[in-house]
């Protein structure tokens, strides 16, 4: 997230995971754009965003982004509302199923 101080809703994010958050919900980027974009592998950047994901406790990159700018733009607004764990999360998806 650049030289900006990061909220503390993303301070359980590595400075990997931070820039993978930004390139997700600041560019809309994917994990083959993300990869090239911080020359890494794809495999990495999947982990990368899987990483993101589950700590800021959604399940994918949409609901992530939408939280973001819904939020005004703030990373402490792209966490997961109170008493939603990324766990309940996986849980509603998989009874999907």
């Amino acid at each position: 997230m650049g030289g900006r101080k990061v909220s503390a809703a993303v301070k359980d994010l590595t400075e990997r995971e931070q820039e993978v958050f930004d390139l997700i919900v600041r560019q809309g980027l994917n994990n083959t754009e993300i990869a090239e974009h911080l020359g890494i592998t794809e495999r990495s950047a999947k982990f990368h965003t899987s990483n993101v994901l589950r700590k800021m406790g959604t399940s994918d990159r949409l609901k992530l982004a939408v939280r973001f700018w819904q939020g005004g733009g703030s990373a402490k607004a792209a966490k997961a509302p109170a008493g939603r764990s990324a766990k309940a999360a996986k849980g509603r998806k998989k009874k999907k199923r």
